[in-house]
C-alpha cells in the first residue's frame, strides 16, 4: 500500500501532487481488492438496491469495474417507472468553490450521483436495473444449513449431518458411524440429490476405539456413503470434500 510520509518534522511542505498522490494510492488498493469479485461482471449490487415489492428501491451501494468506482444511490420510488435505469452523473459541491493565487476560480469538490429513472440518455453511464445479465448482485459465500442423513441399518448406527457452501461446491460432513456387526462395503448412508460428488471420493478415517488404525470411507457418485472393512469400532467424521 502506497502512503505518504509524515513523520517528520521541520515544516514539510504540501502541495496537489500529495492529494493526488494519497487519492491514487487509495482508489488503486481498493481496486485490487475489488478484482476479487472479478467472476460478477462490471457493475456489481454492494449493500442494498433492492426492489422490497412496495414501489421501493432501497438504498444502496454499486461498483462499476470499468471507472474503479463505488456509487451510492439513495432509496427510490419506481411505481412509474418503465423500464428502470440506474443513472449516473457527475456534479460539484458548492463547499469545493475556490479562489486560487492565479486569481482563477475552480471547483474542487466532486460528486458522484446515482438514480433511478427511464432515460439512459444524457448521463455518463446507466444500466438497466433489471437486466441480471449485466448487473450482479455481490452475495458472500457461506454455508447452508444442516441435514441429517439416514443411517442404513446393516449393522450400523450412529448420527451424520451434512451441508454444502454455497456457489463453491464443497461438501461438509460430521458426526460418527458405530459399526457393530457391518458387513464388508456396505452403504452407510446416501446423500441426497445435489450433495453428490461428480466423482468418487476417498477419505481415511481414524478408528477411535483402536488408535493407530484406520478405515477407508468412500463418497460415491451416487450419493452412497461406504465404510470399508468395518470392525465392531466407532468412527468420526469431520471431513470436507469438493463435489466439482
Amino acid at each position: 500500500m502506497n502512503k505518504l510520509i509524515l513523520t517528520y518534522g521541520g515544516g514539510m511542505p504540501h502541495t496537489q501532487n500529495d492529494l493526488k498522490y494519497l487519492q491514487d494510492g487509495v482508489i488503486k488498493n481498493f481496486g485490487d481488492i475489488m478484482k476479487a469479485l472479478n467472476s460478477y461482471g462490471t457493475h456489481i449490487i454492494l449493500w442494498g438496491l433492492e426492489d422490497n415489492g412496495s414501489d421501493t428501491i432501497t438504498e444502496g451501494a454499486l461498483y462499476n469495474k470499468d471507472t474503479n468506482e463505488i456509487y451510492y444511490m439513495p432509496e427510490s420510488h419506481y411505481a412509474s417507472l418503465a423500464p428502470r435505469y440506474i443513472c449516473y452523473t457527475k456534479n460539484y459541491n458548492a463547499d469545493g468553490y475556490k479562489l486560487f493565487k492565479t486569481g482563477a476560480n475552480h471547483d474542487t469538490y466532486l460528486n458522484s450521483t446515482c438514480y433511478l429513472d427511464t432515460a439512459a440518455s444524457g448521463v455518463e453511464w446507466s444500466i438497466d436495473y433489471d437486466d441480471t445479465n449485466v448487473i450482479k448482485r455481490y452475495s458472500p459465500v457461506k454455508w447452508g444449513n444442516w441435514g441429517t442423513l439416514d443411517i442404513a441399518s446393516n449393522g450400523y448406527n450412529g448420527y451424520l449431518k451434512y451441508r454444502r457452501m454455497d456457489t463453491t461446491g464443497m461438501l461438509e460432513i460430521k458426526g460418527y458411524i458405530d459399526s457393530v456387526g457391518a458387513s464388508v462395503s456396505t452403504v452407510v448412508a446416501v446423500l441426497p440429490v445435489g450433495y453428490r460428488p461428480n466423482i468418487d471420493v476417498d477419505k481415511i478415517i481414524a478408528n477411535v476405539y483402536d488408535p493407530g488404525t484406520s478405515k477407508l470411507l468412500t463418497i460415491k457418485s451416487d450419493g452412497g456413503i461406504i465404510l470399508f472393512n468395518p470392525v465392531d469400532t466407532q468412527s468420526h467424521l469431520d471431513i470436507i470434500v469438493t463435489t466439482y
